[in-house]
């Protein structure tokens, strides 16, 4: 049953969390945080874990688990609440609306565990959300922020009500509701992870994270649906659900390597998002789809799970030495918590395909001006996104931003242009990364000390002719602006094989190729070879770090760096996974 592992695994993280809970020294804005051996600091919204905890302690019957999550609030309450009632996200960030947040799990430990705590404790956190939710109605600048917010403040506001039976919380929950009707694409995807939400790029493509809309946005509108017991909305919810599907990776790992807020992408999700799996559980009943997306998401977490049980940041941030930032843990037990209390997860995996996996062909997403390939042995991305949430974001340029070998594994995950920390205290700092660059398969080209890029045409011309997909750009600076000569890149594809056609006037075309320090990859001057894949060039590759592996935190892959110099004729580049 995914009911069993989601209990073990939220064991497992509880455990290690509790583990890490500060006691005993005397100041009071330490005492009952959780300190994160990562980052140094004790995270503001570690409180977060108060709810899973609580789970841990109905599971159990242990009272500890009812003991940290009270020295939880105690800690909350004397270190990042404010006298509105709202929390601040850190102690040296003023940003409050992620109480939104707060108030969910707040609600959720009274909605499954009052049974169990004091009715002390009890009153303590209703008058939390009481006052919190008070703060949260009249927050105005939730409604035109990123699409997230209003979504999961109108759960919050519900929830309150739910709880509270204050009138006034589920009448601001559909005000909040309501200001984000707009969001549903017409491909299905959600937009609004990028201000204005209302706003165009140069190719016309919408601001959409895919991360953040499966790990929340999308929960919070599931959840709100069937508690308003709102048809219209639940049909909404599943057509999105299944487009977002598309982006699911055959091992449960999220695509999301084009995303306005992929600069918090992990391989499974979105750094300080909740999780997907209380989505697709919700909806089980409308297609098994569903259920084996469920089943996969739960799966990916525990893979990626570090030995001393903590949700890593990716793949391969244990063997590069990179220490796991709980955060994602205690957001992420929330989910597991939530879907065990909910009774959800009572399932077995089902015999059936995810889409990226069943289907075959070339699907386009116009609205994000990127295409999902799917043929026999693998499937890929190729994106010409061009929404900017920030300089140094994802790349677009019709580069393959994501090719996996359905034996393989990830062969390629571009993440960042430029990695630099966007969201203070909510990404990591590589340590002791000798080179951690980026990820991007991109052509460059230097001149006059300018340096010039594929990845940064934001509006190179893309075409689609039958299963080949054709680019024809210019190469620009870090601003997408300049001229540094034309390029074209043609994509053939055809089962269990991948030719590609990579050309410049001058440059040298960048290939990270996704190998573990572990995994054993031959490489020679025109091959590069793993398990499941071999990638073959018709020009010699130069390997700039020999085997030393490159590495970025985005999303969390080592990978051995391939060079190809360009001279205006074609290089072909082959992928068989054959």
């Amino acid at each position: 049953m995914l009911a069993d592992k989601c209990r073990h695994l939220l064991s497992r993280w509880c455990e290690r969390l509790l583990s890490l809970q500060e006691n005993n020294t005397g100041d009071k804005h330490i005492d009952g945080g959780l300190y994160c051996p990562s980052c140094n600091l004790i995270h503001g919204r570690c409180f977060d874990a108060m709810y899973p905890f609580l789970t841990m302690a109905s599971l159990t019957g242990d009272d500890k688990w009812i003991k940290a999550s009270e020295n939880l609030l105690n800690w909350a309450e004397n270190t990042v609440l404010t006298d509105t009632g709202l929390f601040i996200n850190d102690v040296d960030v003023e940003w409050k609306g992620t109480t939104v947040f707060t108030v969910i799990q707040l609600c959720d430990c009274l909605l499954f565990h009052s049974d169990i705590i004091s009715e002390l404790f009890r009153s303590r956190i209703s008058a939390c959300i009481q006052k919190a939710a008070k703060a949260l109605s009249g927050f105005e600048e939730l409604k035109t922020n990123n699409v997230n917010y209003p979504v999961s403040n109108a759960l919050a506001l519900y929830e309150a009500w739910m709880v509270t039976g204050i009138r006034e919380f589920r009448e601001k929950s559909a005000e909040y509701l309501a200001s984000a009707e707009d969001i549903f694409l017409d491909d299905g995807l959600i937009a609004g992870e990028g201000c204005p939400r209302s706003s165009l790029s140069g190719r016309g493509c919408h601001p959409v994270d895919i991360g953040y809309n499966a790990e929340e946005t999308l929960v919070s509108l599931a959840r709100l649906s069937i508690l308003m017991q709102d048809a219209a909305l639940q049909e909404k919810v599943r057509k999105s659900l299944l487009s977002h599907l598309e982006f699911m990776l055959p091992d449960g790992a999220w695509d999301n390597s084009f995303g306005t807020r992929n600069f918090k992408w992990t391989y499974w999700g979105s750094r300080t998002s909740d999780g997907a799996a209380e989505a697709m559980l919700l909806f089980s009943d409308k297609a098994p789809v569903f259920r084996k997306a469920a089943w996969k998401y739960i799966e990916i977490l525990e893979k990626n799970t570090s030995s001393d049980d903590l949700l890593l940041g990716g793949p391969d941030y244990e063997s590069m030495g990179q220490a796991a930032c709980i955060h994602h843990t205690f957001t992420h037990a929330k989910m597991l918590a939530s879907v065990i209390d909910r009774q959800i997860a009572e399932i077995e995996e089902p015999a059936v395909m995810l889409p990226r996996v069943e289907k075959s062909g070339i699907r386009t997403f116009d609205s994000i001006a990127t295409s999902v390939v799917s043929y026999d042995g693998y499937t890929a991305t190729v994106s010409g996104y061009d929404w900017r949430y920030t300089s140094g974001d994802h790349s677009g340029g019709g580069t393959m931003t994501l090719l996996y070998g359905n034996a393989s594994g990830p062969v390629i995950a571009a993440g960042m242009r430029d990695y630099h920390i966007v969201e203070k205290n909510n990404m990591q700092l590589p340590v002791n990364i000798k080179h951690h660059e980026c990820m991007i398969p991109r052509i460059e080209y230097e001149h006059d000390g300018i340096l010039y890029s594929s990845m940064n045409d934001g509006l190179a011309d893309i075409r689609i002719e039958g299963s080949t997909i054709i680019v024809n750009g210019v190469l620009k600076d870090c601003e997408c602006s300049g001229n540094g000569g034309k390029y074209s890149f043609i994509y053939h594809f055809r089962p269990y094989r991948i030719d590609m056609e990579v050309c410049a006037e001058h440059g040298v075309f960048i290939l990270p190729i996704i190998a573990s320090p572990e995994s054993n990859a031959d490489m020679e001057p025109r091959l590069i070879r793993k398990d499941g894949v071999s990638v073959v060039s018709s020009s010699d590759m130069r390997f700039p770090y020999s085997s030393e592996r490159i590495f970025n935190l985005v999303p969390g892959f080592a990978a051995i760096r391939a060079d190809i110099e360009l001279d205006g004729k074609a290089v072909r580049i082959s992928f068989d996974f054959s």
